[in-house]
């Protein structure tokens, strides 16, 4: 989803812009990942491995990158207030689709330790609102991720 969405702004933007909308989505984007694994108030290994799994993944980046990215996110996330802010980034860079695929890996990380929270759940579904997803979106995502 995102690796699409960066070669766009590879290809229709100039170097400065680039960097900075690349930088800012990484920054929305792993935020709104570490919110759902702080969510119950407890961070297992499990959700930090599929954290790490997904933003590498997303937005191809060297081992020092991504401990840099999950630092700020921590750093981030600590500071943040509300989700207005890194959901604004979603909603101004990514398709319908990507918004999809990004609540889909919000499921995966409330799932990664086998317990869904009532926090992490409500969390989701505030994100999932704040990026104009409809409930059926929402519903679809986490059927996809429940464990059988």
């Amino acid at each position: 989803m995102l690796n699409k969405l960066l070669r766009w702004f590879e290809q229709n933007l100039n170097p400065s812009q680039q960097s900075s909308s690349e930088h800012t989505l990484k920054i929305a984007t792993a935020v709104m990942f570490y919110e759902i694994i702080r969510a119950d108030h407890k961070i297992d290994e499990q959700e930090l491995t599929l954290l790490r799994q997904l933003l590498s993944d997303s937005f191809s980046l060297s081992t020092d990158e991504l401990n840099e990215l999950m630092q700020s996110a921590k750093d981030y996330a600590e500071e943040a207030v509300d989700m207005v802010q890194y959901t604004r980034v979603i909603n101004e860079q990514c398709s319908r689709e990507q918004k999809q695929q990004f609540i889909l890996q919000l499921w995966q990380l409330a799932y990664a330790d086998q317990a869904l929270d009532g926090h992490e759940e409500l969390l989701i579904r505030k994100i999932s609102d704040l990026i104009y997803l409809n409930h059926s979106d929402y519903i679809q995502a986490k059927l996809k991720v429940v464990p059988a």
